[in-house]
């Protein structure tokens, strides 16, 4: 993506980032969590879901929040 953006000369400021390797552990990290909350996101929204299933769900989230990011 670098080697296109430098080809166009476009985004320079952008360009730069993808260059800085804190900055894409940065945005590694923030899309594993994301990815995260996103899983349960959709395992709350489920049909029938009941109460119990539901702490259930949230607490297995903060166990892994507690445990690290995989």
């Amino acid at each position: 993506m670098h080697d296109f953006l430098e080809e166009k000369d476009e985004l320079p400021k952008e360009r730069a980032l993808l260059c800085n390797e804190q900055w894409l552990l940065d945005l590694a990290f923030l899309v594993d969590v994301i990815n995260h909350v996103n899983y349960l996101n959709l395992k709350l929204q489920g049909k029938d879901k009941l109460f119990p299933s539901l702490v259930n769900d949230i607490s297995a989230f903060k166990g892994v929040r507690k445990g690290g990011w995989s």
